[in-house]
């Protein structure tokens, strides 16, 4: 249960009792309940949605189901990929780059990054049917927490004892991706049919690229590159479902 609470506390703004009580190994054996917490943060996301259909049009309602999946992250996500995007776009070696994300200043390319993912999502979930969006947005977030979950047990994590990311990777293990992988492909299946398939496969496929890309750049992982593969992985499931469940009113 303590590391469930600590998945809780750490992926969202939930204000967990024993946040303050945490320690390593919780947070380290929190890992297995990633897309668990992602399945949470869907559902609330769908219900948003549904709510906001009746009142607002499909743009608005789009918008503000965006800023409210960067809300429930806290904007960690969304801060890791710009520090990432700053960091890997700035042609400098290994070692500034990775002082580059270690800046807490946002630079041009992390802004960029930043509104191009916010559009990307925005444009799917505007463009998909009204009545399928909630197994877009459903599926959304767990597809981001697995692509954290297989990076954090799979790829070298390269900043050591310090660093956001260190007390996740200590013992890293097969079994959470692997759990996670069925949870989030069954989940799909049972709530999208073949359309799931099609959405943890993109999902994985930008997890794959991303984490050869980030080991080719800086040798590994950092904590800042977690939450950009959350939000790319999140990004590349709801172009996936836009693309299975078209219809959406622009």
């Amino acid at each position: 249960m303590r590391q469930f609470i600590a998945a809780v506390g750490f992926l969202t703004v939930i204000p967990v009792p024993s946040r303050s009580d945490l320690g390593g190994k919780d947070l380290g054996g929190s890992i297995i309940y990633f897309p668990l917490v992602g399945a949470l943060a869907g559902v609330a996301l769908a219900g948003l949605d549904w709510g906001l259909q009746p009142i607002l049009p499909s743009l608005p309602s789009a918008a503000l189901v965006v800023t409210a999946m960067v809300v429930i992250s806290g904007g960690l996500h969304m801060d890791g990929l710009a520090d990432t995007a700053d960091g890997f776009f700035s042609h400098a070696s290994r070692d500034r780059a990775l002082e580059i994300m270690k800046d807490s200043r946002i630079g041009p390319m992390g802004v960029l990054a930043v509104i191009s993912v916010f559009v990307m999502k925005f444009s799917a979930i505007a463009a998909t049917d009204p009545g399928s969006r909630w197994m877009a947005l459903l599926m959304a977030p767990v597809a981001g927490r697995l692509a954290m979950e297989v990076c954090l047990s799979t790829a070298p994590y390269v900043r050591g004892s310090s660093g956001l990311g260190s007390a996740f990777v200590t013992n890293p293990k097969l079994t959470s991706p692997i759990l996670g992988l069925v949870f989030t492909s069954g989940l799909g299946v049972l709530t999208c049919g073949g359309a799931g398939v099609v959405i943890v496969v993109s999902a994985l496929a930008v997890t794959l690229l991303f984490s050869m890309y980030s080991y080719r750049r800086i040798g590994g992982m950092t904590g800042d590159t977690y939450g950009a593969v959350c939000e790319l992985a999140e990004t590349a499931s709801l172009i996936a479902a836009c693309a299975c469940f078209p219809g959406g009113l622009l």
